[in-house]
């Protein structure tokens, strides 16, 4: 899997699963340079937005445990994919 590049060094010392479990108040070093690195805390809620819409589906309409299953599953895919896209790495 693709590597995030490190806002210090340049280099690609964050993987996406490190990534998904940045968040505003919880940052991390870099392998690479062992700079702090996290992410912005309004991005960081937005990406949430996927996740919410998911479970708010889930809560109105659902009535199976299948059902519960997958958009419990799209909420999630969506949650990463819109953090791995959408939110940047920043210095801490």
């Amino acid at each position: 899997m693709v590597n995030h590049t490190c806002p210090h060094c340049g280099a690609g010392g964050i993987s996406a699963l490190q990534k998904m479990f940045l968040g505003a108040a919880l940052p991390m070093a870099c392998s690479e340079c062992g700079g702090k690195v996290g992410v912005p805390y309004v991005r960081s809620m937005l990406a949430l937005a996927p996740w919410f819409v998911a479970l708010w589906v889930l809560l109105a309409m659902s009535d199976g445990d299948l059902q519960s299953f997958f958009l419990g599953a799209t909420g999630a895919a969506g949650l990463f994919i819109v953090s791995w896209a959408f939110v940047p790495l920043i210095r801490r």
